[in-house]
């Protein structure tokens, strides 16, 4: 058996691919899906909370977004012409059984070609295990298909990312905050400097061996959850 995708959906910052730390001691062959969704090599221990950074109310029989991901939460409603994955987006409170209602229908896309073996984390992970039998270019098709056509490739990324960062504020300043506040890094190190970590060729954030900490900053700086 071959693990063909091992995608987590970083909650924080996923939208910018950067923030992600990949592990040269990983064995998995990791791959980034069509979404927009990052590649990460350590999971992060936030689960999904059954309340909404954003919300949406239905005018006139259209709906009508608000909050500070308004624009974030309506742009995937209308890249989506799946019903499940509307109604999730244009609600004041998605739930844990909301995203497993949508887990259960991306599953079933897959099943239907003979991909069974799918694991869902809590914090808006995927793992896809196959055969040989699968070729890799077959499983890049299917899955973007299927993410397409169950609006999952919308409504997971804008999902975890509001839940991790409601209030849109600079990302690379709240995970410089973070490190210094968990002694990953010394006090007037900034976001400037966060910025300054991805410009280079090298593994980001190299020289901190804690990576479990170091991705807890970088996908939950708030520490919320």
């Amino acid at each position: 058996m071959n693990v063909k995708f091992d995608v987590r959906h970083p909650p924080l910052g996923f939208l910018r691919s950067h923030h992600t730390i990949a592990l040269a001691s990983l064995t998995s062959v990791f791959v980034l899906v069509p979404s927009g969704c990052s590649v990460v090599g350590m999971e992060t221990p936030t689960q999904v909370q059954d309340t909404s950074p954003s919300g949406c109310r239905i005018v006139d029989g259209s709906p009508e977004f608000y909050g500070p991901w308004k624009t974030e939460f309506e742009g995937a409603y209308n890249r989506t012409a799946n019903e499940l994955a509307k109604q999730i987006l244009c609600s004041d409170e998605i739930t844990s059984e909301d995203i497993a209602a949508l887990n259960a229908v991306y599953a079933s896309c897959l099943a239907e070609v003979g991909i069974t073996d799918v694991e869902f984390d809590d914090y808006g992970g995927l793992k896809i295990t196959t055969g040989p039998e699968i070729s890799d270019s077959f499983l890049d098709r299917r899955v973007e298909l299927c993410e397409d056509e169950t609006g999952w490739g919308q409504v997971i990324p804008v999902v975890y990312e509001s839940r991790q960062n409601p209030n849109k504020m600079d990302l690379d300043q709240l995970i410089a905050d973070c490190l210094v506040r968990v002694g990953l890094e010394s006090p007037g190190f900034s976001g400037t400097d966060v910025d300054a970590e991805y410009s280079g060729d090298g593994i980001p954030f190299e020289h901190i061996t804690d990576r479990q900490l170091l991705n807890s900053c970088l996908h939950n700086p708030l520490g919320t959850g």
